[in-house]
């Protein structure tokens, strides 16, 4: 076993390759990954594919001139693409935008604006609040990974990243 090679590697999409597809299919892909998906929300490419040819046998990626389903998810740049060996999978690629608002309620409801507040306290509160918020979905361990790792005019870190306040409300 090589060490130095990575167990896994993303595929980037190419922005100037990417493709429109029809708001009905795009519902479908989504779906199709969420039917086909583990608790990461990756999907085996060769299981979803199998997986729209059941549901939609119709489904044609040249439809959208890309002769494979992986090179119509990749055109998209809506699908994250990670290679195992020598299998494909997929998933969508996770909205940060969701987990900012629950930060921010959840600051509001606990802690109030301008206020310093455990990230630890914090992270605990949103667990329980939010018990489907899986942070490997986002590519972190934890919530107070995700926390941490938040860049935001709304949010300050103090210096050795332990606690967080909110600096302004945003508009809802």
């Amino acid at each position: 076993m090589d060490l130095a090679k990575p167990k896994h590697q993303v595929l980037l999409s190419m922005p100037n390759q990417q493709v429109e597809v029809d708001e009905p299919t795009l519902q479908l892909i989504y779906k199709s990954i969420k039917d086909v998906a583990d608790d990461d929300g990756w999907a085996n490419l060769s299981t979803l594919g199998n997986h729209l040819a059941t549901i939609k046998p119709d489904f044609d990626t040249r439809t959208y001139r890309r002769a494979k389903l992986s090179g119509l998810l990749q055109a998209l740049d809506l699908f994250e693409i990670k290679l195992e060996g020598s299998q494909k999978f997929v998933r969508k690629k996770p909205s940060f935008a969701k987990v900012l608002k629950i930060v921010h309620d959840v600051i509001i409801d606990y802690r109030g604006l301008n206020e310093w507040t455990s990230i630890n306290l914090l992270a605990i509160e949103i667990a329980k609040r939010n018990p489907d918020l899986n942070p490997r979905i986002f590519g972190y361990q934890n919530i107070q990974e995700i926390i941490k790792a938040i860049d935001s005019k709304y949010f300050e870190l103090d210096t050795d990243k332990t606690q967080i306040k909110l600096l302004s409300i945003k508009e809802k």
